[in-house]
């Protein structure tokens, strides 16, 4: 949305909803775009929401992003022959010392579900957390080939 579509919006929200915030407008827009399908960066976006303007911890919602990320690519690099052994690279945040703990390349059957992250271990009322596809190496530093 553009900014004035977003005015807009808001204006029509506030007649509506006189007695609402602009946080209950935020939150209004941000169950909108999710009921649409939005992609998941818009619970990362929710998340930092929470954490810069409410003060409080938005990490469930960076879980959410995380775990919908995670899904994706276990079904996208996981299960379709691409030559080689895929799994994912976990990228911390080095003011989290948890996060830190699992920076670096896993194997998607590592972890079945979900990826340990943005979690109550979490440091940061934000988590900063990210994930992307790696091709695995062997000990030697080699891409893994898998059988064709």
């Amino acid at each position: 949305m553009g900014e004035e579509a977003i005015e807009q919006d808001y204006n029509e929200y506030m007649v509506l909803q006189p007695d609402a915030s602009v946080r209950d407008y935020m939150w209004s827009l941000f169950n909108r775009i999710v009921l649409k399908g939005s992609d998941s960066s818009t619970y990362s976006e929710m998340g930092r929401f929470v954490a810069m303007y409410e003060g409080k911890n938005g990490n469930r919602y960076h879980r959410i992003r995380l775990n919908e990320e995670f899904k994706r690519l276990k079904d996208e690099y996981n299960y379709r022959e691409k030559g080689f052994k895929w799994g994912f690279y976990l990228i911390g945040n080095e003011r989290c010392p948890h996060s830190m703990k699992y920076d670096g390349d896993h194997d998607f059957n590592e972890f079945p579900n979900v990826v340990p992250l943005a979690g109550d271990d979490c440091t940061l009322l934000s988590c900063t957390c990210c994930l992307g596809a790696v091709a695995l190496r062997d000990a030697s530093g080699r891409l893994i080939r898998t059988e064709n």
